[in-house]
């Protein structure tokens, strides 16, 4: 994994490491999808429930919304969702993440 994933890199994959995002090397500006992994993996499962609970509070100052967690396959999910802006309506720009 690079140093910095793009939003083009994330959004192959339709998901980003959490400690990605709480290392602000996560640039989501440019993802054009609604839903969205936030993983954690090879840690003990609470660790990795702190982790990613981390990110998503970091993330919903960005306008996402948890909507469930799972841990499959020694992996922990938190899986996101933000409310897609049309493009006329994005007056402001865009927000950080």
């Amino acid at each position: 994994m690079s140093l910095h994933e793009t939003a083009d890199m994330i959004g192959q994959r339709r998901q980003v490491s959490a400690e990605a995002v709480l290392e602000q090397r996560a640039d989501l500006r440019g993802y054009q999808h609604q839903y969205l992994h936030v993983t954690c993996g090879d840690i003990q499962a609470e660790e990795g429930l702190r982790t990613a609970t981390m990110a998503v509070d970091y993330l919903c100052h960005f306008g996402w919304r948890l909507v469930t967690i799972s841990h499959l396959a020694g992996t922990l999910y938190a899986t996101v969702r933000r409310d897609l802006v049309p493009p006329l309506a994005a007056q402001g720009g865009e927000p950080h993440v």
